[in-house]
């Protein structure tokens, strides 16, 4: 006979300095989490957690966050071509989004 043991799952969460961790958290990233869902049929889950993953690239080619990939880019076309490409994705994060909304909770 195998005894019970109780299943631990470890993570991390990032918050602001100075912030407190919300009473629920969430140990895995909208990679995992989508990849998780979409193996559990949760569709509105995976659409949910791949618009995360790709506004929040988006928002790194914008430098929408304190930092991203325009900072390190010198040349101003290449600047700009960046920007234009992270808007794009924010943009296409918010039709997934929408296409989330319309299939409803699946």
């Amino acid at each position: 006979m195998v005894p019970e043991v109780a299943e631990v799952l470890l993570g991390t969460y990032i918050v602001a300095e100075d912030k407190p961790v919300p009473a629920h958290t969430v140990a895995y990233g909208a990679y995992e989490r989508a990849f998780e869902a979409l193996h559990a049929g949760e569709v509105g889950t995976v659409l949910e957690m791949l618009r995360e993953l790709v506004r929040e690239a988006g928002y790194l080619l914008t430098g929408e966050f304190d930092s991203g990939v325009p900072d390190g880019i010198s040349d101003d076309d290449l600047r700009g071509q960046a920007c234009v490409e992270g808007g794009r994705l924010v943009q296409a994060a918010l039709r997934i989004d929408a296409l989330r909304k319309r299939l409803g909770d699946v």
